[in-house]
């Protein structure tokens, strides 16, 4: 079972109206977003976080992101998803 919004971030829901309405309309595990909405968000945050970060993005991580979409299984690509939110939420 997934756990709540507060378990995954530095702020309580409570003490910010963004996050304390998101809990209220879409539920603490926020299980009133369908699964493409999620994704969808999982991409716009990502964008927005690429583009504040500094340097360049190699030519080989495109390429490895081409082989990625194209030859991996969806769960393996959710692993991939989780195993890089947790590198990037070290720096």
């Amino acid at each position: 079972m997934p756990k709540s919004l507060g378990f995954y971030i530095n702020h309580t829901p409570e003490g910010s109206y963004l996050l304390g309405n998101m809990q209220e309309r879409y539920g603490p595990q926020l299980q009133g977003i369908s699964l493409r909405e999620k994704l969808y968000l999982i991409q716009e945050i990502s964008r927005d976080l690429s583009l504040r970060a500094s340097g360049e993005i190699r030519s080989e991580i495109h390429w490895l992101q081409n082989d990625i979409i194209k030859d991996l299984s969806p769960d393996v690509k959710e692993g991939i998803i989780e195993a890089l939110i947790v590198q990037v939420r070290s720096y």
